[in-house]
């Protein structure tokens, strides 16, 4: 079981990469921050199992130039949540005006099927600006810049 599960987060990123076509970026899912913690709410009309999720650097790649830095990945967590608080965010990482984006494993945002959902987020200040469905990701990133 625990070769699989390394085999799955190995790949995730190319599993990324040949599904952004499909529901590449959510914007029901609602990014806020509070007391240094960053929380992903899901819509309350959905239930949501979530599997895993990850966070990532939509700025910079590891080593092998192609695999977008992770910064934090999750263990199996393989439970229905209304919320993701990724606690003291700042300490992995996060800095304003950069760009981000959680992997999310999940079953129940889109469909009953299970599936990979992406949202692209930046912070500044009090505001978290989140990637729009149609919006290309070069142009999100300058946007997080010029905040």
């Amino acid at each position: 079981m625990k070769s699989l599960n390394k085999f799955l987060i190995l790949f995730i990123p190319f599993l990324v990469m040949g599904c952004t076509s499909y529901n590449r970026t959510r914007t029901d899912i609602v990014i806020y921050k509070n007391e240094g913690n960053l929380y992903f709410s899901f819509p309350i009309d959905k239930k949501v199992l979530v599997y895993h999720y990850e966070i990532n650097d939509y700025e910079n790649f590891e080593s092998d130039g192609m695999t977008y830095k992770r910064l934090f990945v999750s263990q199996e967590i393989d439970k229905e949540m209304k919320e993701i608080i990724l606690e003291n965010y700042k300490s992995n990482e996060i800095v304003e005006k950069h760009a981000y984006y959680m992997l999310l494993g999940e079953q129940g945002l889109n469909n009953t099927s299970v599936g990979f959902t992406t949202i692209g987020f930046c912070l500044y200040k009090d505001k978290v600006l989140t990637e729009q469905k149609s919006e290309n990701t070069n142009t999100f990133i300058q946007k997080c810049h010029d905040l």
